[in-house]
């Protein structure tokens, strides 16, 4: 498969498996944030752009080319949400411990779910 192809799956991947997780989850993370900055959640779409890109990035990069195991997936999706969850946690008041560490553990979740998904499909279908 070529890489855009590849790249394709995975931020399809990506979108479709967080964004089940942020419709079933998101409540206790918009109220933590609107605690934080004191007025209603807003959504900056190029700030989620850029993640989704840097996320897709991560995966493709570090764990699908070089055929990275599901536990290095796990891995680095638990760093890569873990460092945003650290930075919140040490310079917002109120950024909540407990569902930093959440966070932390759905970004590895996420990295084995897609990568497993990628695997899957391209042994199944392409």
């Amino acid at each position: 498969m070529n890489t855009a192809k590849q790249v394709a799956l995975i931020t399809t991947l990506t979108l479709v498996i967080d964004g089940t997780y942020l419709a079933l989850s998101s409540g206790p993370f918009v109220k933590m944030v609107e605690r934080v900055q004191g007025s209603g959640l807003k959504i900056r779409w190029s700030g989620v752009i850029a993640s989704y890109v840097v996320m897709v990035a991560l995966i493709y990069k570090f764990i699908i080319l070089p055929n990275a195991s599901l536990t290095d997936a796990f891995i680095l999706g638990a760093l890569a949400y873990g460092l945003y969850d650290a930075v919140n946690f040490g310079l917002l008041k109120n950024w909540d411990l407990a569902l930093a560490v959440q966070d932390t553990i759905w970004g590895g979740i996420l990295f084995v779910l897609v990568a497993k998904s990628y695997h899957v499909i391209c042994s199944k279908f392409m």
